[in-house]
């Protein structure tokens, strides 16, 4: 019998712990320019929550929110780009060779800004009518867990196709 009881208690004490963090605190935003950075779309990406945001000029409107559990795909966002952050420093060691991307033979069509905070540090990367492959990931998972008619217009085999194209102009 105080076998048992002991077990139950254990159980019960395992059972009340907090769920452990998979992933380290950061915060991911990208933002989706519809003509020009006064009306854009934001998307929130944290260790434990996505939020869409609105932006027109003057307003501000939360359209979509979701709280999410750590599972695989973003604990590898949080790995790959947290693996990036030097702790010494606190900053992101250089995550791309450059600010901005884009395909020079097209001038409008998707716009995108992504920026990565942990803690003061931050990293912000721009991209024009180009597939990054390190836009890919979080933009897929992001897409997954939103509504069909707020998802991030990123489809890589048209922007891949795109700046072959340009190439061979």
């Amino acid at each position: 019998m105080n076998k048992t009881r002991t077990t139950l208690i254990f159980l019960i004490l395992i059972s009340c712990q907090p769920e452990p963090q998979l992933t380290e605190s950061f915060e991911l935003k990208i933002e989706h320019f519809v003509y020009n950075p006064e009306y854009r779309t934001e998307y929130f990406l944290t260790e434990d929550a996505i939020i869409v945001n609105r932006h027109w000029p003057k307003t501000d409107t939360i359209i979509f929110a979701k709280k999410l559990k750590a599972n695989d795909s973003l604990t590898t966002i949080s790995k790959m780009y947290l693996s990036k952050f030097d702790k010494k420093y606190l900053k992101f060691k250089s995550l791309f060779m450059k600010n901005h991307y884009s395909n020079p033979c097209i001038l409008d069509g998707l716009q995108l800004r992504m920026t990565l905070t942990k803690q003061d540090s931050v990293q912000k990367i721009g991209i024009s009518n180009f597939y990054l492959p390190e836009f890919g990931l979080p933009i897929s998972f992001i897409n997954r867990m939103i509504p069909s008619d707020l998802r991030i217009p990123f489809d890589k085999e048209k922007l891949i196709e795109d700046l072959e194209n340009c190439k061979d102009k």
